[in-house]
């Protein structure tokens, strides 16, 4: 699995996404370093969300050490978007399960959103998940965060559940089933009216 993820990685990286971004696959401190640096452009502080559960500072290290320890023992999965040299977002995922992948959270500084970067690497970050072998890729998002909802409810996600999480209060649960296969037989269970695959190749 290891030397498929090498070689998929190598075929599928560096990503070429619109207005001469670059999306490459990075190691976890310096993805760390730029997720730190952009955070507060991208999500600023919100005094609603501050009732939620955050790792503090004392912990935050080992939180570090537990996702290297991860990546060293399963799949985790780091992207950095670049302008020349410049790093404009991030995106991070991983292996939750033999066949699943969770995209976790993407990031995009706001002089570079609506530019069509985060839906072309969407859809190259799907055919490269596929190419590894995964099955299905799940994420969760905000009830209220239309563009993202939006954005992938026309690549082809479709709304899996809903879940009441410590960290992120309300979340809607995505999940893209990578083959169509899997997706006509989840259309035949769940469908009164079957929608055709759209497929991220």
């Amino acid at each position: 699995m290891a030397e498929n993820f090498i070689a998929q990685k190598e075929k599928h990286f560096p990503m070429h996404l619109p207005n001469g971004i670059t999306g490459k696959n990075v190691d976890l401190q310096t993805y760390f370093d730029v997720e730190d640096t952009l955070e507060p452009l991208v999500f600023p502080e919100n005094e609603r969300t501050a009732r939620w559960a955050s790792i503090p500072a004392e912990r935050r290290d080992e939180r570090k050490r537990t996702l290297s320890l991860l990546q060293r023992q399963t799949h985790l999965d780091a992207v950095v978007f670049y302008d020349d040299d410049t790093p404009i977002g991030w995106s991070a995922g991983r292996m939750t399960g033999a066949l699943e992948f969770m995209m976790d959270v993407t990031g995009i500084h706001p002089d570079y959103q609506s530019k069509k970067i985060y839906q072309t690497f969407l859809k190259k970050y799907l055919a490269y998940l596929r190419d590894i072998g995964y099955e299905r890729v799940i994420s969760y998002h905000s009830p209220t965060n239309r563009a993202v909802l939006i954005s992938k409810l026309k690549a082809g996600f479709y709304i899996a559940g809903t879940e009441f999480r410590e960290h992120a209060g309300a979340s809607v649960k995505l999940a893209y089933l990578l083959h169509q296969d899997r997706y006509e037989a989840f259309e035949d269970v769940h469908s009164l009216q079957p929608q055709p695959y759209i497929s991220n190749q």
